[in-house]
């Protein structure tokens, strides 16, 4: 029953909230016309919190879904259809009911329920709901012979309460009262701003039992629904006494897809004092405010990956932008499903949410688009056989971005200001923290990363004028939909001690015109990008761990080492291992075995797809027997064959800069060599900058990187597949000009 009270609840609101007003010039009008259509998304948790003390934790109902409305006759009466076009439920995190399984058998009533869709009239007049039923009027009719009248009435009460909403007039401030029936509670629409084409309103509740606050967006030619934000939480007695539900809710039109949504509800942070991670703005240095990239750079390649994610469909696709760049807008339309044998599948889909990061792994930016299929039964088996998905339509929407510097003032508030929004910098009593609270509009925001902010503990706090009872998510996330956009929240910094910057490097952002990019885009699944040589690879593998480059140490300023517990480790740095090589000089015979140095192969069974950054050496018998030794001395030489420097291959890469043949090199290959060997003497960079690790040729291979030959990484012969586009090929030179340095080792006698 938990689940079908959600269901209903979450219609209810939205159905409440879907009726406008009076028809009065000086106030938003609910006027449609017959035929008038709206899709909206719908996501909504709700935490049911029992009376009983013993419970130990609340339960989490989930639901999305896409819902379609139709004004089917207008007069005396206004009859609208309403039909879920996808729907989504969950307890605890566990599905309970979807549309995308069609094998579904749990809740074969609530499917045909649902795909039937109902049917609503509203007096014109007086708002008032004259009939809701469902328009399969034979299950409708069951239902009620079967006991669940009372739940049905309880769903026809809530559709009236509400649905007789007064005027709201255009003007700014001015607060109207809806007066609850039935002992509801009074609702208060407040006019937060009116814009040429939206009224934005705020919602609130002020009663002992029931607390409401929410943001509604109603377009001001005709009074249909734009967005809508509502948290309320309700008192109710149940078999375990007094508890509560709390929900959150979040509807956008269909037409309106963006970062919003589903995001806002399932990203709420469950540290209890709201801790947030700030993405690092760019640093001066790297930053270019006159930089907009076009249409035509703003894509790697025009292959994306299409991501296996519970049951949504989510695409994602990088960017070639500069690390300094704020992503913008990339958006897809006229998709097309294809099976294996390129047939389009019949399936729709809906966007849900889409949203632009930069990915700190990848040093790439990336925008994620999150889709649900449309339909029911089976209108969905088609995507048994989806292979890949196509957008014909891509269109590029830039972002230019402003660096406002915020000074940091213990004393005294400090503010920035671009136009009209604003920053400010509140000192708190506490040393080293700071509230910052941001003023953003639609066409002008704040971005929520931010430069000078990395040794600080940031936590999300609420708006100055929101309801206290709200946490600072949903305060946020109210603010969110009101202004349509991601915006940065106000926060709460606590830097570390001696480390309170002067100033924070804040971005102001704002949109430019969209521009289109050559298409199609192609979205596959890793498996298919990875098996097929020809496309770019899935994502980037640098060579070495979190693609730091190994240590540039010069010869003079080399530690070399000492035994330790009896036994000599040389960790030699990888920029020097192509050149220089260790050797014992002078040292006694073990067992008639001379000493040697022998270098180490490391096969990091967790990582075997990069190199360490250090090369591993060991004292030891040339029979490789003993590794400990006592009470001798060793003299070593580190023998180099001079000092070396990368230097550029003239290598054309052509219109797949991830393949690189070997004949076109500089040097003759033999395939037989160690890889990490031809590593030391050629390397693979790529946009970013960073040295780029070759792709097995097989996703899950037990081959190592450590230890393989050249040819068990070639694909088609003499073909080396990078894993990502090289920029640029290079071969480290030396000068040839030989340098040794020499060096004891004493080993403690046995004890």
């Amino acid at each position: 029953m938990i689940c079908r009270k959600g269901l209903i609840f979450s219609i209810v609101v939205t159905m409440t909230m879907v009726m406008g007003c009076s028809s009065e010039p000086e106030s938003v009008a609910f006027a449609p016309e017959k035929g008038d259509t709206r899709s909206y998304q719908l996501f909504s948790e709700g935490r049911l919190g029992s009376g009983s003390s013993n419970t130990g934790r609340d339960q989490v109902v989930g639901f999305g879904s896409v819902l379609r409305y139709e004004v089917l006759d207008i007069g005396r009466s206004l009859n609208l259809a309403i039909t879920p076009r996808y729907l989504e439920q969950s307890v605890d995190g566990r599905r309970e009911f979807s549309t995308m399984d069609p094998s579904d058998t749990q809740n074969p009533v609530m499917r045909e329920l649902m795909s039937a869709g109902f049917e609503v009239d509203i007096d014109s007049d007086s708002g008032e709901v004259r009939r809701f039923t469902s328009r399969n009027e034979d299950l409708w009719q069951t239902l009620q012979e079967d006991g669940l009248a009372p739940l049905l009435e309880i769903f026809e009460e809530q559709m009236t309460t509400g649905m007789a909403m007064p005027e709201i007039p255009l003007t700014e401030g001015e607060v109207v009262t809806v007066s609850g029936s039935h002992g509801a509670a009074d609702l208060q629409i407040t006019v937060h701003s009116v814009t040429d084409t939206e009224l934005v309103t705020t919602l609130q509740t002020d009663h002992e039992e029931v607390k409401l606050a929410g943001t509604m967006v109603l377009e001001r030619e005709t009074g249909w629904l734009r967005r809508l934000a509502v948290v309320s939480e309700v008192s109710q007695e149940d078999h375990e006494g007094h508890g509560t539900v709390r929900q959150a809710l979040v509807m956008l039109p269909e037409d309106e897809p963006s970062w919003l949504g589903a995001w806002l509800i399932n990203m709420a942070p469950s540290d209890p004092d709201d801790y947030v991670a700030i993405q690092p703005g760019p640093s001066p240095e790297e930053f270019d405010g006159d930089a907009l990239v076009d249409g035509d750079t703003v894509l790697t390649a025009p292959v994306g990956t299409w991501v296996p994610f519970s049951s949504e469909i989510v695409l994602e696709i990088d960017h070639d932008l500069p690390k300094g760049a704020f992503s913008g807008y990339l958006d897809f339309a006229d998709l097309r499903i294809e099976s294996e044998e390129g047939e389009v599948l019949d399936v729709g889909l809906q966007q849900t949410m889409r949203y632009a990061f930069y990915h700190p792994d990848r040093k790439r930016h990336t925008t994620q688009a999150w889709y649900v299929p449309l339909g029911w039964g089976d209108e969905l088996a088609p995507l048994e056989r989806a292979k890949r998905l196509t957008a014909t339509g891509v269109a590029y929407r830039p972002v230019a971005a402003e660096a406002l510097d915020l000074p940091l003032d213990s004393d005294q508030k400090t503010e920035v200001t671009s136009g009209d929004i604003r920053a400010e910098a509140i000192p708190t009593d506490s040393p080293r923290e700071f509230l910052l609270r941001f003023h953003s509009t639609p066409d002008h925001w704040f971005g929520d990363r931010i430069y000078g902010i990395k040794d600080a503990i940031t936590r999300r706090i609420p708006e100055e004028d929101a309801p206290d009872w709200l946490t600072s998510h949903e305060a946020w996330m109210l603010q969110a939909v009101a202004i349509g956009r991601s915006t940065a929240s106000d926060l709460r910094v606590e830097f570390e001690e001696g480390k309170t910057p002067d100033s924070l490097t804040l971005f102001a952002l704002s949109e430019s015109e969209a521009v289109p990019v050559d298409g199609p885009v192609r979205f596959v699944t890793e498996e298919a990008r990875y098996s097929d040589i020809d496309l770019p690879p899935p994502f980037d593998v640098t060579l070495y761990p979190d693609g730091d480059e190994p240590p540039q140490v010069g010869l003079a300023d080399l530690e070399l080492p000492d035994a330790e517990n009896n036994r000599a480790l040389f960790r030699l740095p990888a920029s020097l291992a192509a050149m220089c090589e260790p050797v014992v000089v002078e040292a006694p015979k073990i067992n008639n075995q001379p000493l040697v140095w022998q270098h180490v192969d490391e096969d990091d069974a967790g990582n075997r797809q990069q190199l360490p950054t250090e090369q591993k050496w060991q004292l030891i018998t040339e029979d490789g027997v003993r590794k400990h030794f006592y009470d001798i001395e060793v003299e070593s030489e580190l023998r180099c064959r001079g000092e070396g420097e990368w230097q550029t291959v003239d290598l054309a890469l052509g219109d797949k800069p991830w393949l690189v043949r070997l004949d076109e090199l500089p040097d003759a290959v033999d395939q037989e060599q160690s890889m990490s060997r031809f590593l030391q003497r050629y390397r693979f960079v790529s946009e970013q900058g960073d040295a780029l690790a070759p792709m097995p040729r097989e996703r899950y291979s037990d081959v190592s990187l450590a230890t393989a030959s050249i040819a068990d990484y070639l694909n088609e012969g003499d073909r080396l597949r990078l894993a990502g586009s090289v920029q640029r090929v290079e071969r480290f030179e030396g000068d040839g000009q030989p340098d040794t340095r020499r060096w004891s080792l004493r080993y403690a006698p046995l004890p």
